[in-house]
């Protein structure tokens, strides 16, 4: 074979244009980004970065723009309490009358709880003192055998009972021209209470006396509470000239 026949065998710089252009346009063509953070987001086709396509961990808070999670964004149950600021937190609406209640074991029965410090299912009448008084400054004279009631006032006592506490100031007149005596109890719920409280009257001017008594475990509903006084020497020698009676109940169990 001559060397001019083997000469003619070889492609044609045509031939081999072709075939280069011909592998690019198969496989595509590949093109160098000149550096760093060269992408912008202009470049980025809309929804062409999916989550399936983010990395676990790589969007952090910094990357977060203000506001870019909204409610809607963020899953039912997803944020946990231990996520929550309670400061940020409103009042419940249904404890906006519980606010100076310090224990209310049944809340329920309690309308509203603002003045119960305690009141564990029972209402403000069962834990709260009851006080009633009155004052009578009506002179009567006193008979000298027996007990006149000279005062009285009625009290309503919770369920449950209560402790009543009586306590009296009262004065008495000496007329009798000469040296007297009188004597006071009190009686609660007709019986009486107190300690016999007597005094005696040298001359004609007012004596002052005081009573006290405690009736415990007074049960339940109205009750009535009296001073008695008795005089000496004849009748209407002492007066009772006036006085003052109160009675607190405290209920049982508060």
């Amino acid at each position: 074979m001559s060397r001019l026949s083997r000469f003619r065998r070889l492609p044609s710089p045509a031939a081999v244009i072709a075939i280069v252009a011909l592998v690019f346009a198969v496989s595509g063509v590949a093109v160098a980004l000149p550096g760093k953070n060269s992408v912008a987001t202009k470049d980025i086709k809309k929804n062409a970065v999916t989550a399936a396509k983010i990395k676990n961990g790589s969007v952090t808070e910094a990357k977060l723009g203000d506001g870019a999670v909204t409610t809607s964004k963020i899953g039912n149950d997803a944020v946990t309490g231990a996520k929550v600021n309670e400061a940020t937190l409103g009042k419940v609406p249904s404890a906006t009358s519980a606010e100076t209640a310090t224990k209310a074991t049944s809340a329920e029965k309690a309308t509203t709880a603002e003045n119960a410090v305690e009141l564990e299912g029972r209402t403000l009448s069962q834990v709260r003192p009851i006080a009633v008084g009155t004052k009578d400054e009506s002179a009567q004279g006193l008979d000298d055998l027996s007990f006149e009631n000279v005062m009285g006032v009625n009290i309503t006592l919770p369920t449950g009972g209560a402790d009543v506490v009586l306590n009296a100031a009262l004065e008495l007149d000496n007329e009798s021209g000469g040296q007297a005596g009188g004597a006071c109890r009190l009686k609660f719920n007709g019986s009486v209470v107190s300690s016999l409280v007597n005094i005696t009257m040298t001359d004609e001017h007012n004596y002052a006396l005081a009573l006290t008594a405690i009736d415990a475990n007074a049960g339940a509903g109205t009750r009535q509470a009296l001073v008695e006084c008795q005089g000496s020497i004849g009748d209407d020698d002492v007066k009772f000239v006036n006085g003052d009676l109160t009675v607190t109940a405290y209920p049982i169990g508060s």
